[in-house]
Parts: C-alpha cells; structure tokens; sequence
C-alpha cells in the first residue's frame, strides 16, 4: 500500500527487507534500487526499529530519510538487524504499530555457512578469535541461522500473506526469476533488474580488510570522501582492483587469514539445525535437503 504524503514530508516505508545477514541482502538492495518505482535510501541499514539509540529519534526523524522518494513510489527499508531477535528491540511489534499494512522480504541461506559468514564480517577489520571462539562468546551467530524462530516474531504480528520468502541460491542461480517474484509481490511492474548488470556488493572477508587498510586511509583524507563521491562506480573499482594486485595489496592479504571452520564444528551445527530447519520446510512447503550437508 502506497501511503501518500504532502510534499517534503517524508513517509514511513512500505516495505522491508528485514535478513537475514550475510545472506544476499545487498544484492537485493543494489537490484531494487534500480526499479523506477522503489525508492530505498543511500542508507542501506537504518535500523531505525533495532536500534534503541536511533528509535528515540522518532518518526519524524526516520520519515527524513525518505524526504527524495518521488510521489507514488513505494519506500523500502534494507535492515538486516530486523531479523536479529534477541538481540535487538521487538522488531516486528515496533513495526505492526506504526505500519500495519506493510510488506516484508527475508532472504535466507544455508545457516552454518550464513552463520560463518557473519564471523567472517564481524573479523573484517581484522581477526581477533577463532570461528569456535566467537561461537562461545555470542550467540548471535547462531540465532539469526534460527530462521523459523525470527519469522515467528512476526507472524505474531503479520499474516503470512504479507511475506515473501527468497533463498541466496536461487538469486544466485536466476537473479530474474527472483527479482520478478519480488515485483510481483510488491505489485509493481515488471522491469529487467539485471540488464545494467549482475550486482554483488557485500565486501567482506580480505575485500574488506584490504579496502580499510589501503582506501579506508585515503577516505580520511579532508575533502576526499566528497570529491570521491562524483567518482563513477566502475572506476572506483577499477582503483580497488589495482590496489588488490598491487605488493601492498598481495601482502596485506595475506595478514588476513581467515581460519577455516573446524570439521568437528561443522558436524554440531548442522545437528542443532536439523530441527529448525524443518519446521522451516514444512512451514514453507519445500526441501532444503542441501542444508543437511
């Protein structure tokens, strides 16, 4: 549903894309940026209902971040936190109150390796502990894999109707498909996503170590950041790709050495799945049969 507000007003979002992390999600918000009836702000995680710090902000606040959609677009808000339960603030009760009527997306992967990537992102600006270790110092890790449980959150206050289920694989294996589903979904337009090209944006893992290291340095510089903003994106690739091959970029990639999950641990996780991962398919009438592996 498209609210519609008087001019420079700002409006509350229509839609979420609410997880889970390290799971396509900004893929999905580099795609549905793209669509001439979406507006998604350059901020790809507000965070405006997992955040108590940013919540307090109030609605005026959050409707300022919409204030450039054009009217009758729909407005979207990319918070992986809104799928992080419980971790956050109660999300999806935050949300039944302010808009009842809105639609959500949540985009999942295989939870031990979704679960491994998400230590991958949290060491990015470099290793601190083991897979294991991190494991036994938070269980965030774990409970954002928990799938069934953080889509029980908000069938408390939802119905299942409002929802559109996605898996990382299939985006991968037919981005259109995908993104066509969820035009249909949000009862907009058909429009080819892809044909400006695939999108994978979420630098993690050496990527991200490199980057901070190098470029994260040069962004400090004053002025920089604002002249780099009129950079056209490929060319900024291009500057990271000469850094990445570059002496300096070879050795700092080897500093990040990423320890590989143990076997053992991988065998646990699987086991603590099982369970939910087949409430998950019975829920949502699939096989996930490759989760079991």
């Amino acid at each position: 549903m498209i609210v519609e507000t008087s001019k420079n007003t700002g409006k509350l979002p229509d839609f979420f894309i609410i997880g889970a992390a390290k799971s396509g999600t900004s893929s999905l918000f580099n795609y549905l940026s793209r669509h001439p009836e979406i507006y998604i702000p350059k901020i790809k995680e507000p965070e405006y209902f997992s955040n108590k710090s940013i919540f307090i902000r109030g609605n005026k606040w959050y409707k300022n971040i919409y204030l450039e959609a054009k009217k009758g677009q729909l407005c979207g808000d990319a918070s992986t936190t809104y799928t992080r339960w419980p971790h956050t603030l109660d999300v999806a009760n935050l949300i039944s109150k302010s808009i009842p009527d809105a639609k959500f997306i949540y985009i999942m992967r295989h939870p031990v390796d979704r679960a491994y990537s998400h230590y991958a992102h949290h060491m990015r600006l470099g290793i601190t502990m083991l897979f294991e270790e991190a494991l036994e110092k938070n269980n965030i890790y774990i409970d954002c894999s928990l799938y069934m449980s953080q889509i029980e959150r908000y069938l408390k206050y939802f119905e299942r109707e409002r929802f559109l289920f996605l898996f990382q694989s299939d985006l991968w294996k037919n981005p259109r498909k995908v993104l066509g589903d969820i035009t249909e979904f949000l009862e907009i337009k058909t429009v080819d996503l892809v044909k400006e090209g695939y999108v994978n944006k979420n630098v993690s893992g050496p990527d991200n170590f490199i980057r901070s290291k190098t470029i994260g340095k040069i962004y400090k510089i004053p002025g920089f950041r604002l002249i780099a903003k009129s950079f056209p994106e490929k060319k900024k690739d291009s500057m990271y790709r000469f850094v990445r091959h570059s002496i300096i970029g070879k050795r700092l990639e080897a500093q990040y050495q990423l320890t590989p999950m143990r076997p053992e641990t991988r065998k646990r996780l699987l086991e603590l799945f099982e369970k939910p991962n087949r409430e998950l398919e019975r829920f949502l009438g699939v096989k996930l049969s490759e989760w079991r592996i």
